[in-house]
Formats: structure tokens, sequence, C-alpha cells
């Protein structure tokens, strides 16, 4: 196992035990081709607890996808109009059982494979670590194939801060941690203000390696210039914030 702890790790967790299930939370927009299949492979995880899956305002068939999985682990919600991958979360986020301990972000786009929740889970249950997160592996075709804005700021902003994948968009958390800090996010930069709370407020992070199948605009990648500069606009608050933008202190 590939990782890196910003503390010295501890953990002691009953592996698959009860008080350890995984609640994972699925934002999702417009992607009625791979939704259903993302749902599947996560209800077949046997360390999965629920999956809360918010549909933030698709406009194509993605919704009636999801309905027809309802059931089970899966509960889903559709909000009215699109808002933004955070507001998704945060969501997902008042419909978790009361119960849960660590909360999973999974995208239904399958560039992130659901399988590599499990590496993120174990990485967990021997850390205790308040948060998880999958640093993305690509071959360099993959990598030649993505957006250049985006690659040269993922690497830019994890050189800044001394990481090696701020954007990742799967990662475990502990819901004492999101309570703590909150979220004020509304968009894709839901990454990256996680992950700067994380390393600014001295909590336990831990980087582990995972699948990834970036895909190109054409094929429905949704994050954009407007994003990158909201992006921009998150780290540099927090940064000159050091800490006390959200009003707590850590140690």
């Amino acid at each position: 196992m590939w990782s890196r702890l910003s503390k010295k790790a501890g953990g002691d967790k009953e592996i698959y035990g009860e008080e350890v299930m995984l609640s994972v939370i699925v934002p999702v927009y417009n992607e009625e081709a791979t939704v259903g299949l993302v749902l599947s492979k996560l209800t077949r995880l046997e360390f999965v607890r629920e999956v809360k899956v918010v549909d933030d305002g698709s406009t194509d068939r993605t919704y009636e996808v999801i309905s027809e999985m309802e059931g089970g682990k899966i509960v889903s919600v559709r909000i009215d109009r699109n808002r933004g991958k955070a507001e998704a979360v945060k969501r997902g986020l008042s419909l978790v059982s009361s119960e849960a301990e660590v909360i999973a972000i999974q995208d239904a786009d399958l560039e992130y494979p659901p399988e590599n929740l499990l590496r993120l889970y174990d990485a967990y249950l021997v850390t205790d670590a308040d948060m998880v997160v999958g640093v993305r592996t690509m071959t360099w075709d993959e990598i030649t194939g993505i957006s250049l804005g985006s690659f040269v700021a993922n690497k830019l902003i994890a050189y800044l801060m001394g990481c090696p994948d701020v954007f990742s968009g799967q990662r475990l958390i502990k819901k004492s941690f999101i309570e703590e800090v909150g979220l004020s996010s509304k968009g894709f930069e839901i990454e990256t203000e996680l992950t700067m709370k994380a390393i600014l407020g001295g909590y336990r992070v831990v980087w582990e390696r995972v699948d990834y199948k970036p895909r190109s605009r054409a094929e429905g990648k949704k994050i954009g210039a407007l994003d990158f500069l909201r992006i921009m606009r998150t780290y540099w608050s927090l940064k000159l914030s050091k800490g006390k933008a959200w009003g707590y202190g850590h140690s």
C-alpha cells in the first residue's frame, strides 16, 4: 500500500464491523449511461451500509435509471435544478444515517471505479485517518487526453500544498471531520475545500493510489474554465485565512 500520513496513525478498527460500515454519497448530473452500473457495483460491496444518490437536476433519463434501482441499500432524492456538485453532496449528507461514521464520495461517471473504495476503506481501517484521498494513476496516453488546464491546475495546487492530488473526486471522510469544518462550496471546488481544510486544520490525511479513467469533454466531462476560477478562489481564500475562515481550531 502506497500512502503518506500527515500525522502518526494508529488504527484499531474491526474489519467490516458494523460500527465502521461505509455510507456512500453519489452526486449525479446527466449520467444515464453509467449511473446504473455504478450503483450496481456499490451495492455489491459488502462493507457499504447505504448508498445515497442525489440527482442534481438531470435533464436526461438519469433519475429514471436511479428510480428503477431504488430499494435495499439505495435511497435517492432529486434536486429541482442543477445546483452544483457540492450542493448535491451536502444534500446527500443530510440523508445518511445518524450512526454513520465514515462517508465516501463516489462519482457516477465511472472515471473512478467503485472497486477503488476497497483500497480506500482498507487504508482507513489501518490508519483511522480523518480523510483518505484516492490519488489518480494514469497512463501517458490518458494524461495527454485530459484538459491541459485541469492537469496544470491540479499539479500547481498540489505542489503548493505539498500533496499528490488535490482534485480527486473519490475519497473517504469521517463524518465528524465534515461536521467540524463545514462545507461552503457549491460546485467542483468541493475537493479543494476538503483537502485544504484537512491539511490546514492539522487533520490526519492518507493518500492511496486508485485507478482512474478520465473522460474528454466530448465524452461528457463537465468541469470547465469557470470551475477552475472558483477552485483557485477557494484555494487562495483558505490559504490566506490559514484555517480561520471556517471558525474552528483543531489539535
